[in-house]
């Protein structure tokens, strides 16, 4: 794993869930941002919740793990993106520059408040960024749509709707797209949980994506404890 650098969370960490949101005409300016910048635009499409959004807060990342940054409440929080960067790293699956934002408040996992979740997955402007809530199967996930995006080819997304029986890689349907399926067949190889929600599939199937996908077997079912 990459050289790492760890920093203590800060007492003004702790409160961020106290300090408000930016306007979006301040957000524009590089003195509103936290290193990562985006369009109004964007802002205004991908966040209409009123939770406060770590990526306008003026303060520092929590931990970085190599090309990995981390903004996090808890020490906890900070482990957890820890272990999972670990587990991706002795996978032998690359991840590309990310930043993540961790929540204690499932409210803050969802772009929109009717869809409450665990954690989403976007790019801001070409920026890997992910919110995730204090569940580590959901941060794999997450980070398996990361290593997604770029890694895999049409060819290989073709051949995973074959194997797992669907038409397409995006769906408005959840369980029906094949991202989704990927993303929580690779948490289940690294982390070991059954991803029941995208169908009664068995061990045997759920590893033949893995391999179409990595080229390699499940570190789970190889006897590599991740």
């Amino acid at each position: 794993m990459n050289t790492r650098t760890r920093t203590t969370l800060s007492v003004a960490l702790l409160l961020t869930m106290m300090i408000p949101l930016t306007s979006a005409t301040e957000a524009s300016t590089p003195a509103a941002t936290s290193g990562l910048t985006r369009s109004v635009e964007a802002k205004a499409t991908l966040y209409s919740t009123p939770h406060v959004d770590l990526l306008e807060l003026r303060l520092p990342p929590s931990a970085i793990f190599g090309t990995t940054t981390v903004y996090a409440e808890t020490q906890k929080q900070i482990d957890m993106v820890e272990s999972a960067i670990d587990r991706f790293a002795r996978a032998g699956l690359e991840l590309p520059p990310v930043t993540i934002h961790m929540h204690t408040s499932r409210a803050h996992c969802s772009i929109y408040p009717k869809y409450i979740r665990n954690g989403y997955y976007i790019q801001i402007d070409g920026e890997h960024v992910i919110h995730s809530c204090d569940n580590e199967w959901t941060l794999l996930h997450e980070l398996g749509h990361v290593w997604d995006s770029v890694t895999l080819d049409d060819t290989t997304r073709q051949q995973i709707l074959d194997l797992q029986g669907l038409e397409s890689w995006r769906h408005e349907t959840w369980n029906q797209a094949g991202a989704e399926h990927l993303a929580s067949i690779v948490a289940w190889a690294l982390e070991g949980t059954h991803p029941n929600r995208i169908g009664n599939y068995t061990l045997a199937e759920l590893a033949d994506v893995y391999f179409a996908a990595t080229g390699t077997q499940p570190p789970r079912l190889a006897g590599s404890e991740t």
